[in-house]
């Protein structure tokens, strides 16, 4: 994303995430980290990455076990999770105009192309439009499909009153990449 760009973008962020809680885009979106895909001029979908490379040595419990003994082995799993080479993007700030979310998808690939890598990591509020259009528009991935992690989030509701709480709780949640 050019920096030149950046407002345009944080306006279609706010625009597409409107009735969300926990909104923080122009602290988080971060124009050096971020792809769009353009249609002429106009970006059609947009989304923040961050690389990461861990080598995992143990996972607790028998599921972690298989993780690290069985997965490795299995042809079509192996490319998603390599525990000792485990190579992942993480994404966040995702965009796509209206009725538009397969050109995220698309987007998705050609970045993680770029990456060399074959699995992405985003946390989505299920009770959010923008989870619900994505879910219409494609599938989120094969490992998605074999397990799915849910994720507690815990924030200080500092000098809000109990109505405010309740209002917030009732929003869905966007989650910063600067927070996971």
């Amino acid at each position: 994303l050019s920096p030149g760009n950046r407002s345009e973008m944080i306006q279609h962020l706010n625009a597409l995430y409107a009735g969300h809680a926990m909104t923080d885009f122009e602290t988080s979106l971060l124009a050096d980290h971020y792809y769009v895909l353009k249609e002429g001029h106009r970006m059609i979908a947009g989304l923040q990455v961050d690389f990461h490379h861990w080598q995992m040595n143990h996972l607790g419990g028998a599921g972690g076990w298989a993780a690290m003994h069985m997965i490795p082995h299995i042809p079509l799993l192996r490319d998603q999770f390599n525990p000792p080479n485990f190579k992942f993007l993480r994404l966040g700030n995702l965009f796509f105009e209206t009725d538009r979310a397969q050109a995220l998808y698309q987007l998705i690939e050609a970045v993680m192309v770029i990456y060399g890598v074959h699995t992405c990591l985003a946390f989505l509020d299920k009770k959010s439009p923008v989870y619900e259009a994505m879910a219409r528009a494609g599938t989120f991935g094969l490992v998605n499909s074999l397990t799915e992690t849910f994720v507690d989030v815990t924030a200080r509701a500092q000098g809000l009153s109990a109505e405010e709480l309740a209002q917030f709780r009732r929003k869905p949640l966007v989650i910063s990449p600067l927070d996971i």
